[in-house]
């Protein structure tokens, strides 16, 4: 919301003449808040648990979470490769029969 009425009538207008309209501007925003969540959870992802080890029940909790996420926000594939190394480190920590595994 802006401060003036007349600067609030005239972002309105902007954006009902620029193409596509407000829905196209929902989607371009969406578009750019996925990409930056992705890249969040991503990065977040490449730092391991709180200290730093990436082969650790903690991380492999760490990326069981950012795997549902991005699997939500429809990047299954990412989603999968992060499933996989979570249970790479559960099987090689816990073995391939315990039922966290």
């Amino acid at each position: 919301d802006s401060y003036l009425e007349e600067d609030k009538k005239n972002i309105l207008q902007l954006v009902e003449n620029t193409a596509g309209g407000f829905s196209e501007l929902n989607n371009q925003v969406n578009v750019l808040l996925r990409e930056w969540i992705s890249g969040v959870l991503l990065s977040e992802a490449e730092k391991g648990d709180s200290k730093g080890n990436k082969k650790t029940l903690e991380n492999a909790l760490k990326l069981y979470r950012i795997a549902r996420a991005l699997d939500t926000m429809g990047d299954h594939d990412k989603a999968l490769e992060l499933l996989n190394t979570c249970r790479s480190i559960q099987e090689r920590l816990l073995g391939k029969d315990h039922p966290d595994t």
